[in-house]
């Protein structure tokens, strides 16, 4: 890890100006402060970590502890969505069986808190969106993006591969005659197809599953997001108002709020109309009928995102690009046979 001194000379600038490129409210030309983060990255300099190891190498201790920033987009984690809360717990425990903790962090949509992430003593950042805030991070930090992806060169990308999970629920559904399948992903034509996500995934996933079968699939098999109970209970009521589908699919937790608006109408699951969720929570196995579900293996998910930031932190093993998690799916009673 080379340190501030040599930065500076790398650079052609005082120690003052790389102070100050690291300070995103002092005055330097753009240019000035985007070459020192680019030759930052190359030279592997964080100015947090660097005072952090030098300050227990002073101490005498020879295991150096890192510190991890999970950063999300919004909400509070202690008001998000189930696999949100799921994947935290599980990439606290992994990074602890490596001997790293976990801060959380919450960033606002325009960014205004990224300076405040920026400043904390972090070693790296996971991030659950991709976007240029994203980007900005991982100028000065290892960054992985956890359940999306954007290509940006200096960022790494592991998520569940949801394109496969669908393409095995609905090849599924079809096969037991099921024609009107309903996937609620929130898709909107005028994303950026740029970036990798659930909704993306979904759509392709779909669109292989009806070319397979030689079906055509219409714009009425996507719905919106559903990621919570009471936005499940309120979509699976929009689209019942509509038609009864033979087929809805939609997160695990959101299943609480469609199986609520199917027994209000005394709908019968697994019978008159088939769900699959998607997440494979431990819960679903205890909905009535049982809860066939997609298992994204979010275990699976942190482990990989902690052992990668292992490498990057530790071995200077750097990485870009994006990898997929294997996902299966949970048969249980909530798909009719025929």
């Amino acid at each position: 890890m080379a340190n501030i001194h040599e930065l500076a000379q790398a650079a052609g600038v005082s120690i003052a100006t790389v102070s100050r490129a690291f300070s995103r409210n002092a005055r330097i030309k753009d240019e000035t402060r985007q070459n020192i983060l680019k030759l930052a990255r190359e030279m592997n300099y964080s100015p947090h970590s660097a005072a952090r190891n030098l300050r227990r190498q002073r101490e005498g201790r020879e295991q150096l502890h890192y510190c991890i920033g999970l950063v999300y987009s919004g909400n509070s984690i202690f008001n998000r969505s189930a696999f949100d809360r799921a994947l935290a717990a599980h990439l606290e425990h992994a990074l602890q069986d490596i001997g790293f903790s976990l801060r959380l962090f919450q960033s606002s949509a325009d960014g205004q808190q990224l300076d405040h992430i920026r400043q904390a003593p972090i070693d790296g950042v996971i991030c659950t969106f991709a976007n240029e805030h994203t980007q900005a991070l991982a100028a000065e930090l290892p960054c992985i993006v956890v359940d999306s992806y954007a290509p940006f060169s200096n960022v790494y990308g592991i998520l569940p591969d949801y394109r496969s999970g669908i393409l095995q629920a609905v090849s599924h559904l079809i096969k037991h005659n099921h024609r009107d399948i309903v996937v609620c992903s929130g898709l909107d034509e005028k994303n950026n197809h740029a970036s990798v996500g659930f909704a993306e995934m979904v759509r392709d996933g779909m669109q292989q599953a009806f070319d397979q079968a030689q079906l055509t699939l219409n714009a009425t098999a996507f719905a919106g997001a559903a990621n919570t109970v009471e936005s499940g209970y309120r979509t699976a009521n929009a689209i019942l108002d509509k038609r009864k589908p033979d087929a809805i699919i939609a997160s695990d937790q959101a299943m609480l709020g469609i199986y609520k608006a199917l027994n209000e109408r005394d709908i019968k699951i697994g019978k008159d109309i088939s769900l699959i969720g998607i997440d494979g929570m431990p819960e679903s196995a205890y909905l009535f009928p049982a809860l066939t579900s997609i298992n994204v293996h979010i275990a699976d998910l942190a482990e990989r995102a902690a052992a990668v930031l292992n490498d990057w932190i530790c071995q200077k093993k750097s990485k870009n690009g994006m990898e997929l998690i294997p996902v299966d799916i949970i048969h249980r009673e909530s798909v009719r046979s025929s």
